[in-house]
């Protein structure tokens, strides 16, 4: 648009670009519901340690722990976004989530768990956060 303001489609062009910002939005407010979400059901696990025995929660848990820590580990593809911030940030929670998968079988994990989930809680926190603060440069 720049190099040829006065072109002839114009108006078509600036349409397009408007809904590729709205595409863009909406795909990232769906990430960060979603993060939202990850980080509500590992708050509310965590509370649940305290309730459970150890074989109940290892089932409900391993399976989320190896699905996110891939998806963490892809985030900042997904998302196109290339700051530091975000692909450290998706590489330590995804590396905490796999973490957490490793320990997941143990006899005693239903006691180290609870300090083996405060990372990735606090992880999809400050993740949740800076997306949440800088989405407005990364629609634009």
């Amino acid at each position: 648009m720049q190099a040829s303001p006065a072109a002839k489609d114009r108006e078509l062009v600036e349409r397009r670009i408007a809904q590729l910002r709205q595409d863009y939005s909406d795909h990232l407010d769906y990430h960060i519901k979603l993060i939202e979400s990850d980080l509500n059901y590992l708050k509310g696990y965590y509370k649940d340690l305290f309730h459970k025995k150890n074989e109940a929660l290892a089932r409900e848990f391993a399976g989320f722990v190896t699905e996110k820590g891939a998806f963490y580990t892809n985030l900042a593809d997904i998302l196109k976004v290339r700051a530091k911030w975000m692909e450290n940030g998706a590489k330590d929670l995804s590396d905490s989530l796999y973490t957490l998968s490793d320990h997941v079988n143990d006899p005693d994990f239903d006691r180290t768990a609870v300090s083996l989930l405060t990372t990735p809680i606090g992880q999809l926190e400050e993740l949740s956060d800076l997306l949440k603060e800088n989405r407005n440069k990364l629609v634009d």
